[in-house]
Protein backbone atom coordinates (compact mmCIF):
# COMPACT_ATOMS: atom_id res chain seq x y z
CA UNK A 1 0.00 0.00 0.00
CA UNK A 2 1.26 3.46 -0.84
CA UNK A 3 1.01 6.74 1.06
CA UNK A 4 -1.74 7.51 3.52
CA UNK A 5 -3.90 9.03 0.79
CA UNK A 6 -4.22 5.61 -0.86
CA UNK A 7 -5.41 3.89 2.28
CA UNK A 8 -9.17 3.31 2.40
CA UNK A 9 -11.90 3.59 4.95
CA UNK A 10 -12.85 0.09 6.07
CA UNK A 11 -16.62 -0.30 6.46
CA UNK A 12 -17.98 -3.51 7.94
CA UNK A 13 -21.46 -4.84 8.54
CA UNK A 14 -22.96 -8.21 9.37
CA UNK A 15 -24.89 -10.84 7.48
CA UNK A 16 -28.15 -12.42 8.66
CA UNK A 17 -28.66 -14.16 11.98
CA UNK A 18 -31.54 -15.60 13.97
CA UNK A 19 -34.40 -13.10 13.96
CA UNK A 20 -32.67 -10.78 11.47
CA UNK A 21 -32.90 -12.35 8.00
CA UNK A 22 -32.12 -9.03 6.28
CA UNK A 23 -29.44 -7.20 8.20
CA UNK A 24 -29.54 -3.46 7.40
CA UNK A 25 -25.83 -3.11 8.21
CA UNK A 26 -25.04 -5.34 5.23
CA UNK A 27 -27.34 -3.25 3.03
CA UNK A 28 -25.50 -0.07 4.04
CA UNK A 29 -22.14 -1.70 3.33
CA UNK A 30 -23.42 -2.73 -0.10
CA UNK A 31 -24.63 0.81 -0.80
CA UNK A 32 -21.31 2.45 0.09
CA UNK A 33 -18.83 -0.18 -1.14
CA UNK A 34 -16.68 1.29 -3.90
CA UNK A 35 -17.74 4.88 -3.22
CA UNK A 36 -15.52 7.69 -1.94
CA UNK A 37 -15.90 9.77 1.20
CA UNK A 38 -13.83 12.96 1.26
CA UNK A 39 -11.90 11.48 -1.66
CA UNK A 40 -11.06 8.32 0.29
CA UNK A 41 -12.16 4.96 -1.17
CA UNK A 42 -14.55 2.84 0.86
CA UNK A 43 -13.78 -0.86 1.18
CA UNK A 44 -16.80 -2.79 2.42
CA UNK A 45 -16.78 -6.17 4.13
CA UNK A 46 -19.87 -8.04 5.30
CA UNK A 47 -18.86 -10.24 8.20
CA UNK A 48 -20.59 -13.54 8.98
CA UNK A 49 -22.23 -13.71 12.40
CA UNK A 50 -19.62 -16.28 13.42
CA UNK A 51 -16.93 -15.62 15.99
CA UNK A 52 -14.23 -17.58 14.17
CA UNK A 53 -15.10 -16.55 10.62
CA UNK A 54 -15.72 -12.89 11.49
CA UNK A 55 -12.35 -12.70 13.25
CA UNK A 56 -10.60 -14.23 10.23
CA UNK A 57 -12.34 -11.88 7.77
CA UNK A 58 -11.63 -8.80 9.89
CA UNK A 59 -7.96 -9.67 10.40
CA UNK A 60 -7.56 -10.32 6.67
CA UNK A 61 -9.14 -6.96 5.79
CA UNK A 62 -6.97 -5.07 8.28
CA UNK A 63 -3.77 -6.62 6.94
CA UNK A 64 -4.70 -6.32 3.29
CA UNK A 65 -6.01 -2.74 3.31
CA UNK A 66 -4.27 -1.04 6.26
CA UNK A 67 -7.27 1.30 6.54
CA UNK A 68 -6.85 4.88 7.64
CA UNK A 69 -10.18 4.67 9.52
CA UNK A 70 -12.57 1.89 10.51
CA UNK A 71 -16.34 2.13 10.74
CA UNK A 72 -18.13 -0.97 11.99
CA UNK A 73 -21.91 -1.30 11.71
CA UNK A 74 -24.36 -3.65 13.35
CA UNK A 75 -28.09 -3.76 13.98
CA UNK A 76 -29.74 -3.37 17.38
CA UNK A 77 -33.32 -4.58 16.83
CA UNK A 78 -34.75 -2.90 19.94
CA UNK A 79 -33.13 0.52 19.47
CA UNK A 80 -34.78 3.39 17.63
CA UNK A 81 -31.87 5.77 17.05
CA UNK A 82 -28.33 5.58 15.71
CA UNK A 83 -26.08 4.50 18.61
CA UNK A 84 -22.42 5.55 18.69
CA UNK A 85 -20.61 3.00 20.83
CA UNK A 86 -17.93 4.46 23.10
CA UNK A 87 -16.56 1.22 24.54
CA UNK A 88 -16.02 -2.45 23.81
CA UNK A 89 -15.77 -5.03 26.57
CA UNK A 90 -14.02 -8.00 24.97
CA UNK A 91 -14.25 -10.11 28.09
CA UNK A 92 -17.99 -9.51 28.49
CA UNK A 93 -19.29 -11.77 25.74
CA UNK A 94 -22.50 -13.59 26.49
CA UNK A 95 -23.16 -17.26 25.99
CA UNK A 96 -25.26 -16.75 22.85
CA UNK A 97 -24.17 -19.16 20.13
CA UNK A 98 -23.25 -17.80 16.72
CA UNK A 99 -24.72 -19.01 13.43
CA UNK A 100 -22.19 -21.87 13.42
CA UNK A 101 -23.54 -23.03 16.77
CA UNK A 102 -20.37 -22.05 18.57
CA UNK A 103 -19.73 -20.04 21.71
CA UNK A 104 -17.04 -17.34 21.86
CA UNK A 105 -13.53 -18.02 23.04
CA UNK A 106 -12.65 -15.69 25.95
CA UNK A 107 -10.47 -12.82 24.77
CA UNK A 108 -7.09 -12.06 26.27
CA UNK A 109 -7.35 -8.27 26.32
CA UNK A 110 -8.14 -5.41 28.69
CA UNK A 111 -11.64 -5.64 30.19
CA UNK A 112 -12.61 -2.41 28.44
CA UNK A 113 -11.38 -0.60 25.34
CA UNK A 114 -12.50 2.95 24.55
CA UNK A 115 -12.53 4.60 21.14
CA UNK A 116 -10.42 7.69 20.66
CA UNK A 117 -13.05 9.18 18.34
CA UNK A 118 -14.81 12.29 19.61
CA UNK A 119 -18.32 10.86 19.71
CA UNK A 120 -19.78 14.20 20.82
CA UNK A 121 -18.59 15.78 17.56
CA UNK A 122 -20.08 12.90 15.56
CA UNK A 123 -23.33 13.29 17.47
CA UNK A 124 -23.47 16.99 16.55
CA UNK A 125 -22.84 16.19 12.89
CA UNK A 126 -25.69 13.69 12.86
CA UNK A 127 -28.01 16.15 14.60
CA UNK A 128 -27.15 18.79 11.99
CA UNK A 129 -28.24 16.29 9.33
CA UNK A 130 -31.51 15.62 11.21
CA UNK A 131 -30.46 12.04 11.97
CA UNK A 132 -31.49 11.02 15.52
CA UNK A 133 -28.58 9.54 17.44
CA UNK A 134 -27.17 9.00 20.91
CA UNK A 135 -23.90 7.92 22.51
CA UNK A 136 -23.96 4.46 24.09
CA UNK A 137 -21.64 2.61 26.44
CA UNK A 138 -23.15 -0.81 25.77
CA UNK A 139 -22.09 -2.52 22.54
CA UNK A 140 -23.93 -5.67 23.60
CA UNK A 141 -22.59 -9.11 24.40
CA UNK A 142 -22.51 -10.68 20.97
CA UNK A 143 -20.54 -10.31 17.71
CA UNK A 144 -20.82 -6.51 17.64
CA UNK A 145 -18.97 -6.18 20.93
CA UNK A 146 -16.44 -8.82 19.89
CA UNK A 147 -15.61 -7.23 16.53
CA UNK A 148 -15.34 -3.78 18.12
CA UNK A 149 -12.92 -5.12 20.72
CA UNK A 150 -10.77 -6.91 18.13
CA UNK A 151 -10.59 -3.80 15.98
CA UNK A 152 -9.72 -1.42 18.81
CA UNK A 153 -7.07 -3.79 20.13
CA UNK A 154 -5.43 -4.17 16.72
CA UNK A 155 -4.65 -0.50 16.17
CA UNK A 156 -5.64 2.07 18.80
CA UNK A 157 -4.13 4.95 16.80
CA UNK A 158 -6.51 4.38 13.86
CA UNK A 159 -9.86 6.19 14.19
CA UNK A 160 -12.30 3.36 14.93
CA UNK A 161 -15.99 3.47 15.79
CA UNK A 162 -18.81 0.97 16.08
CA UNK A 163 -22.30 2.20 15.24
CA UNK A 164 -25.47 0.31 16.06
CA UNK A 165 -28.26 0.91 13.56
CA UNK A 166 -31.98 0.65 14.32
CA UNK A 167 -33.91 -1.79 12.16
CA UNK A 168 -35.45 -0.64 8.90
CA UNK A 169 -39.02 0.41 9.60
CA UNK A 170 -38.34 1.54 13.17
CA UNK A 171 -39.92 4.89 14.00
CA UNK A 172 -37.46 7.72 13.37
CA UNK A 173 -39.74 10.61 14.22
CA UNK A 174 -43.38 11.43 14.63
CA UNK A 175 -44.13 10.84 10.94
CA UNK A 176 -41.09 9.02 9.55
CA UNK A 177 -39.43 5.63 9.79
CA UNK A 178 -35.88 4.47 9.17
CA UNK A 179 -35.06 3.30 5.67
CA UNK A 180 -31.87 1.84 4.21
CA UNK A 181 -31.33 5.23 2.58
CA UNK A 182 -31.56 7.04 5.91
CA UNK A 183 -29.19 4.57 7.57
CA UNK A 184 -26.77 4.97 4.66
CA UNK A 185 -26.91 8.74 5.08
CA UNK A 186 -26.04 8.31 8.75
CA UNK A 187 -23.09 6.06 7.93
CA UNK A 188 -21.84 8.65 5.44
CA UNK A 189 -21.93 11.39 8.07
CA UNK A 190 -20.04 9.23 10.56
CA UNK A 191 -17.48 8.25 7.91
CA UNK A 192 -16.86 11.90 7.09
CA UNK A 193 -16.21 12.62 10.77
CA UNK A 194 -13.76 9.71 11.06
CA UNK A 195 -11.82 10.91 8.04
CA UNK A 196 -11.55 14.44 9.40
CA UNK A 197 -9.26 13.07 12.11
CA UNK A 198 -7.87 10.10 10.19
Amino acid sequence: MGPKGDRPLLLTGFGPFDGVPNNPSAAVVGALEGSRVRGVPVVGVTLPVSYARARHALDRALVRHRPRARLHLGVAPLRRTINLERVARPGDIGGVLDIDGRAPVPAESPPQLTTGVNTSAVLRALAAANLPARVSRDAGRYLCNAVYGWSLASGPAVPTLFVHLPPVGARRGALTRWTVGGLTDAAMVVAQCLLEVG
